[in-house]
């Protein structure tokens, strides 16, 4: 190239050299640049739809152990634990607007038929549902500012159900609200079975929680399934979620 410019320099200059030597001259100058940008742009698979994976690493296993959705929503499951619970303190349920009673008396069950009470039950306090304990109670609680997904309620409840009463199961329903609208009307889920040690048990909201959201409100009811012979306790609850990074 510095050949042909001095080829130039040494003879009448024509316009038509003049641009083949600033072309050459640009090209030199912008293949010596030390710094060049790249911009990449990741879309869902199905373009319009909303909540999917543009960026996704699995491991060798084929698990996702992180990703980031078109909302731009990190969630990273290795190296941490990817979800977060909030607990629903059993002093704030109440039955029919009245809190349930706090005694150690056996007398002091509150509801239509003697129902529901806070009282101990070795030593750990609990919300004790008599034998014929069917009346719903209710607690409301803040979905999470940091809320992704894959909503469950967690249970610590027991029973000491013998003889010809089957082990007794826990209904369940909820209802979602919003800052500008109040939902209504319960929408119940599918009962889940106790056991007679205190147990964890998983309660997962199959209808009404799809459009769940962050900053959202949300009613749960509880109640046991059937009359029976013993006494339901219940420990303690929480709400189990997927947290955003």
């Amino acid at each position: 190239m510095f050949q042909y410019l001095k080829k130039i320099l040494t003879r009448q200059v024509r316009p038509l050299d003049i641009v083949f030597s600033l072309i050459l001259l640009a090209g030199v100058a912008v293949g010596s640049m030390p710094t060049e940008f790249y911009r990449m742009i990741l879309t869902p698979e199905a373009p319009g739809d909303s909540g999917l994976d543009v960026l996704r690493i699995n491991n060798t296993s084929g698990t996702k152990v992180f990703s980031i959705d078109d909302s731009g929503n990190l969630t990273k499951a290795g190296g941490e634990t990817p979800t977060d619970v909030v607990s629903i303190p059993i002093t704030s349920f109440s039955l029919d607007g009245v809190p349930l009673a706090g005694t150690t008396s056996s007398n002091a069950y509150i509801g239509e038929v003697n129902e529901s009470k806070m009282a101990g039950t070795d030593s750990n306090p609990a919300i004790i549902l008599s034998s014929s304990g069917l009346t719903p109670f209710e607690a409301m609680f803040r979905v999470p500012d940091n809320y992704l997904e894959s909503p469950v309620f967690k249970v610590l409840a027991s029973s000491n159900e013998t003889g010809a009463y089957p082990m007794p199961s826990l209904n369940f329903a909820v209802k979602v609200h919003t800052t500008t609208s109040m939902d209504e009307a319960f929408l119940s889920q599918s009962p889940v079975q106790l056991s007679s040690t205190p147990t964890e048990a998983t309660l997962t909201v199959v209808t009404d929680f799809e459009s769940l959201a962050a900053g959202n409100w949300v009613t749960l009811r509880l109640n046991r399934n059937a009359v029976g012979a013993a006494d339901v306790n219940i420990y303690n609850i929480a709400f189990e979620y997927t947290k955003k990074y």
